[in-house]
């Protein structure tokens, strides 16, 4: 009870503490440095930041403390809460409608990327995803125990596909039969024809073990 009650005044001072940064930012640049900057321009960052470690409410928050600091400080008459004129208005409108969507997005962002580290820590199998470059972007555990790494820091990053195991013409993907890395390592760990396919359109590479039948023939279409 007490850690929880602890971060959430860590959440909340962090986030109000970016907030302000954000506002003395731009009135250095408009006062100091002479700079015609809108009013809200550089809370933006700051609250896709503040949502992406915080979540959707330090987010929401975000938006309104930075959209209270501007129509008491910037937005004329200084020192009022109000707004005299209707061009503000209708960009403190906009603004508090962008800081929910961006404060929104970025929660999603999280949640769904914390299911997808649940999901591959979770399983079994072996799974690990290349980008188009051939770079390691993405591994779980029973990886790590399969190349038998100390930690995560110590499983290469150079690509293990190299050009003669893989190789993609358009967007059909071979294995090579005569691969000695193939026949040490992939067919204890081959591709997974359907999830395969699902990387291969947008260019990234995916392998998970079970079926351990070798491949020649191509696996995306």
């Amino acid at each position: 009870m007490a850690s929880s009650l602890y971060l959430k005044f860590l959440h909340a001072g962090a986030t109000t503490a970016a907030v302000i940064v954000a506002f003395l930012l731009r009135q250095i640049l408009v006062w100091n440095l002479g700079f015609h900057l809108g009013p809200f321009v550089t809370y933006y960052s700051a609250i896709m930041v503040i949502a992406l470690v915080f979540g959707l409410r330090a987010g929401l928050a975000a938006t309104l403390l930075a959209a209270l600091l501007d129509v008491y400080w910037v937005l004329p008459p200084i020192k009022k809460f109000s707004v005299a004129k209707e061009d503000d208005v209708v960009e403190l409108v906009l603004f508090i409608a962008t800081g929910i969507f961006m404060s929104a997005v970025s929660d999603r962002y999280v949640r769904e990327r914390k299911i997808l580290d649940t999901a591959l820590a979770s399983m079994q199998d072996a799974l690990f995803i290349y980008d188009a470059q051939g770079k390691l972007i993405k591994f779980n555990q029973s990886f790590i125990r399969l190349l038998k790494c100390r930690s995560t820091n110590d499983c290469p990053r150079e690509p293990l596909i190299s050009p003669d195991i893989l190789r993609v013409e358009g967007a059909r993907l071979f294995f090579s039969r005569d691969s000695a890395l193939r026949r040490r390592f992939f067919l204890s760990m081959p591709v997974n024809e359907a999830c395969a396919s699902a990387f291969c359109a947008s260019g990234g590479r995916f392998a998970a073990s079970r079926d351990t039948t070798p491949r020649a023939e191509p696996i995306c279409e």
